[in-house]
């Protein structure tokens, strides 16, 4: 799980100073002034705010490191960090606040439910989505401004099969 959020991390800044400025029309967005807005979007409470937490540390910790060295083309990331909750109506909310208050990216969730509620708002709004899920309904939604981070479980469970059966020989597995 580390070496995947760390390319993300770490790929992030690249990949936002190479977009222009997507997202609402605010004037300030797309005139090179003011900090880089990213938001952060995650389960911040609930059973699943152990992954909510590790994403937010990578997250600060790249935003961190762009700030201390001048920002990207001289602006500072300021990164906004939201709770989903895990809940995709919480989700989706979150994705019209988003859209309004001028983030040019966003990074989230570990829950493929959420981040599938939230891609439509996100898609028409214009604002990259980075997530970290892996349900293969992430790809059945087809939006050009989501991306993942690793391949989905279907990938994983596919190959880890035809590990077993094909290099192994194991033909009969409990479980």
């Amino acid at each position: 799980m580390f070496k995947p959020l760390l390319a993300l991390v770490l790929a992030t800044p690249i990949f936002l100073a190479a977009c222009s400025a997507p997202g609402s029309d605010n004037d300030d967005k797309g005139s090179g002034e003011g900090p880089i807005k990213i938001a952060v979007v995650n389960a911040q409470s609930g059973q699943l705010s152990s992954l909510g937490a590790w994403e937010h540390k990578g997250v600060k910790l790249a935003a961190d490191e762009w700030n201390k060295a001048g920002g990207i083309n001289g602006r500072k990331i300021e990164l906004g960090v939201f709770d989903d909750q895990g809940d995709p109506t919480v989700g989706t909310n979150l994705a019209r606040k988003i859209a309004s208050e001028g983030y040019i990216a966003m990074l989230g969730t570990a829950e493929s439910a959420v981040t599938i509620a939230m891609a439509p708002i996100l898609r028409d709004s214009k604002i990259p989505n980075i997530t970290s899920g892996q349900s293969p309904g992430l790809v059945a939604v087809k939006s050009p401004f989501l991306f993942l981070n690793g391949p989905t479980s279907t990938t994983y469970d596919e190959t880890l099969a035809k590990y077993i059966v094909d290099s192994k020989g194991i033909k009969s597995i409990a479980m």
